[in-house]
């Protein structure tokens, strides 16, 4: 009973403070009166009937027709190599490396030297050497020695030489041996070597 007559009040106060609200007045609906009555740009141009461009008609484009594809050609597939087969070594074969048999070097303080050596595959040097006439205009550095071997058609080799101021001389059954000196030219060489020393080979000494 409390509760409906909760309600009724609420209702009551709510159409009280609708009426005391202020009355406005309606506003009146009049038609609307255009100002102009015509364009004052002149009368449209119908969308029927289009202005002439001034620069003539259009190129039309022309029509380029589509390249063909190209063709692609397949690679063949690469061919499979299987590896050799691993076994031993063969020593005529390219990259045997061959045993040395024998090796000896020495050098002393005085600058005097020599070595020697062999390997498996019948190769031997052996050499000697120092310096000639140390501390004199004459100084030079000699050597002397010989080497071996077989050559690829069986033949042994063998060159003895020495090397000193004079250059290198070597000697062997193999190399070519030069024609005997006329008898004339040996003796032109041996006045020449006679003769005294002249004052540009004493320049050349002093150098």
């Amino acid at each position: 009973m409390a509760s409906t007559n909760a309600v009724i009040t609420s209702l009551v106060l709510l159409a009280a403070t609708v009426t005391a609200l202020p009355q406005f007045p309606q506003p009146t609906l009049r038609p609307f009166v255009p100002r102009f009555t015509g364009s004052p740009y002149g009368s449209p141009t119908p969308f029927g009937s289009p202005t002439p461009s001034p620069f003539g008609s259009p190129t039309p484009f022309p029509v380029v027709s589509s390249p063909a594809p190209p063709t692609y050609i397949s690679t063949p597939a690469p061919p499979i190599y299987k590896p050799l087969p691993a076994g031993p070594l063969i020593k005529e074969a390219p990259g045997y490396n061959y045993a040395i048999l024998k090796q000896a070097q020495e050098v002393n303080f005085d600058g005097t030297f020599n070595y020697e050596y062999e390997t498996e595959n019948g190769i031997r040097t052996i050499a000697s050497g120092g310096l000639k006439n140390p501390g004199t205009p004459e100084e030079a550095q000699v050597i002397q020695g010989s080497y071996s071997y077989t050559a690829p058609d069986g033949t042994p080799i063998t060159v003895t030489y020495y090397a000193d101021e004079t250059g290198f001389h070597a000697e062997g059954a193999h190399l070519p041996v030069p024609p005997p000196i006329p008898e004339a030219i040996a003796r032109s060489l041996e006045y020449l070597r006679s003769l005294p020393p002249s004052a540009d080979d004493e320049i050349k000494k002093k150098k």
